[in-house]
């Protein structure tokens, strides 16, 4: 599951109102990087939003060093 939340989490209202902070990718969509093509579509996403709203983009789990290179090639810091 991708995960998008602000860092930190707030109440309800102040939830909807603050900026977000930080786009994160769960280790389900990593552990089978890089050749999961679905994956890699989500990847590519989350990077994207990162990208066009200027936040940090992370990803859980990454164990292998063909994992870390296509998060890294996707925009991934």
């Amino acid at each position: 599951m991708a995960e998008i939340y602000p860092l930190p989490k707030t109440a309800d209202q102040e939830y909807a109102e603050s900026p977000l902070k930080l786009c994160e990718v769960n280790r389900s969509f990593v552990s089978d990087l890089p050749a999961g093509k679905e994956s890699l579509a989500i990847i590519r996403a989350v990077a994207g939003i990162g990208r066009a709203l200027g936040i940090t983009t992370t990803a859980e789990g990454v164990e292998a060093q063909s994992q870390l290179a296509a998060v890294i090639a996707e925009g991934f810091r």
